[in-house]
Formats: structure tokens, C-alpha cells, sequence
């Protein structure tokens, strides 16, 4: 027997258009994409039936399924036919998200960082301005940022380890005393990313 679950997504609200840009689209792109990596954690297959929904809706199913790389399906309303939507030619630049890693996962974490702070450059804004906007005087991530974020960290689960240096033949890490004036705490954290194989070497600087 197969169970069916049911998901409100809050903020779809047509009469409102404020509260469906800022909140609705944004839960649904939250939602869509924890559903798809929960099923896809456990190997099943996974397909999305984007019909029943208004046309931003249905346009936003698809942009999401397509960066996750799900099939998205959709039913025409007066033959009743099921169609399978085509992807879109395009691929995220993979590279942007991590040159710019480190805005991204700030926003994603805090969700909101005071405008009145200055801590990202005019290049960084100008280049991301796709991605992240200027709510109640604070930045975040616009809807698609959150869903490039969230389809990157998964793609580097999967592939991270493209980007990482080589790992080294030889470990050079063996033996390696730490200097007693590390704090316990700094010191087994320390020893944690000494213990990865591609940490080649190390070197102590004093202040």
C-alpha cells in the first residue's frame, strides 16, 4: 500500500503577491528540494507532477526539477494527455557558487545580514545580483539563490571530492607534535584536518 503525504506550502497567496514572492516561493523551492534529497538519500527514484498549480508555480516545479535533476511532468488540461516537460539548456556555473561560497552559505545560515555592515564588495553584489537581494534593509538569498545553493552543496556531496587537491601517496602527517601552547579544544580540531589525506603540510606562524 502506498502512503500519500500531504505538504501545505504556506504564502502561495495570489491575493498578496508581497507574501508569495517573499514567503511562498521561497517554501516551496525549501520544500520541493527536502523532499527530493530525503527520497534520493535512500535510492528511490523520483519524479515530479508539476499540474494543478498556477502557471508560476508550474514554472518554478520546473526550474527546480531541472537544477536537481528530477523529470517533471505535467497534464494538459483539456486533452488530459501527461506530458514530460523538456530540460532547459542551460547548467548552473557551478564556479560562481564556489567563488562566492563563503556569502552564500553565510546567507543560508543567518538567513538575513544587516546592509548597514558593509561586509561584501559592489563586485561581489553586481555579480550575484541574481542571487541575492535587499529585503527590509538586510541581504539574503533571492528564491533562486536559495535553490542554487541548496542544489550546489548537494552537487559537492556528490562530487567535492573533483575539487579537492590530490591526495598525497605519501602521508607526511605522521608524528606530527603539536605545539603545547594550543588550546585542547583548537588543538583536537587540529589534529582532525591533519588527519585528511590531501593536508600535505603544515606551518606554525606566532603573533
Amino acid at each position: 500500500m502506498h502512503k500519500i503525504e500531504l505538504i501545505t506550502v504556506d504564502g502561495l497567496r495570489e491575493d498578496n503577491l508581497r507574501i508569495y514572492e517573499n514567503d511562498g516561493l521561497r517554501k516551496l523551492i525549501q520544500y520541493t528540494s527536502r523532499i527530493i534529497y530525503n527520497m534520493q538519500k535512500k535510492n528511490e527514484k523520483c519524479i515530479v507532477n508539476a499540474s494543478g498549480g498556477d502557471n508560476i508555480e508550474t514554472a518554478f516545479i520546473g526550474i527546480i526539477c531541472h537544477v536537481l535533476r528530477v523529470p517533471v511532468f505535467y497534464q494538459l488540461d483539456e486533452s488530459r494527455k501527461v506530458m514530460r516537460l523538456p530540460a532547459f539548456p542551460v547548467s548552473l556555473d557551478y564556479n560562481l557558487w564556489l567563488k562566492h561560497f563563503s556569502l552564500f552559505d553565510r546567507l543560508y545560515r543567518q538567513g538575513f545580514l544587516s546592509t548597514n555592515l558593509n561586509q561584501f564588495s559592489k563586485d561581489q553584489l553586481l555579480e550575484l545580483k541574481d542571487f541575492v537581494e535587499v529585503h527590509d534593509d538586510q541581504y539574503r538569498l533571492t528564491s533562486i539563490g536559495l535553490l542554487i545553493h541548496e542544489a550546489s552543496l548537494h552537487r559537492f556531496e556528490e562530487e567535492g571530492h573533483v575539487f579537492l587537491p590530490a591526495v598525497s601517496s605519501s602521508s607526511s602527517n605522521e608524528g606530527i607534535e603539536l605545539n603545547k601552547e594550543i588550546p585542547l579544544a583548537f588543538k583536537t580540531d587540529l589534529e582532525a584536518i591533519l588527519n585528511l589525506d590531501y593536508v600535505q603540510a603544515r606551518k606554525y606562524f606566532k603573533l
